[in-house]
């Protein structure tokens, strides 16, 4: 009788591991298949769910979009390697989401500051100093002072000028305006305009 009862509890035990839906205990049985297969089939379930993350945190479906695709290159690259580890597998997709998310809008605020917005100081530039930064930030921000240098070359002449000696060049208001020879608030309205235009391309580009 004992011997019975444990033949059908193992024989329970064996059904209910073959017929369980999770998508992870059907990749742990299935040691042999390929990181792509295991990509695609965690992809297929979860893709939808994570652009609603992305929609909700960046409110936008063309970023949101965007947002998804390096998110899938990310998943394709660590999923393999961190897999056997992982114990929630859709919160694990969800806070990768949410960490790219959240790095997009940081770059986003950190470079509208530094090129786009009124900077009251030098410190609060130097704040944002390369000892702060990762390797790949520091190329980033060297990348994007190039484009705003070529952003603000394709200005019309008059922003042209006030922008590169106030946005590039930092000179205070009063220097700027002495240097085109017209008043601080000729200058102000020409930055602002200037920074209109430049905001949108900026943004543009770092969503490219």
């Amino acid at each position: 009788m004992r011997l019975t009862d444990s033949l059908k509890e193992e024989e329970y035990r064996q059904s209910a591991v073959e017929t369980a839906p999770d998508v992870i205990a059907t990749h742990r049985e299935t040691e042999a298949q390929s990181a792509q297969a295991l990509f695609e089939e965690v992809w297929r379930h979860h893709a939808e769910h994570l652009f609603m993350v992305c929609l909700r945190k960046l409110g936008d479906e063309a970023d949101a979009e965007d947002a998804l695709a390096s998110i899938s290159v990310t998943v394709f690259e660590k999923l393999p390697g961190t897999y056997d580890r992982i114990l929630n597998l859709r919160a694990w997709l969800v806070q990768v989401a949410i960490n790219h998310c959240v790095d997009v809008q940081r770059r986003r605020r950190r470079y509208s500051r530094l090129f786009l917005e009124e900077q009251a100081c030098d410190e609060e530039v130097n704040s944002l100093s390369s000892d702060t930064l990762t390797p790949e930030e520091q190329l980033l921000e060297h990348e994007l002072w190039q484009v705003a240098r070529m952003l603000i070359k394709s200005l019309p002449p008059l922003l042209q000028e006030a922008a590169d000696q106030h946005i590039l060049k930092h000179l205070p208001y009063p220097q700027v305006a002495d240097n085109l020879g017209v008043s601080q608030a000729n200058v102000r309205k020409r930055i602002q305009k200037a920074r209109d235009l430049l905001r949108q391309q900026l943004y543009a580009y770092l969503e490219d």
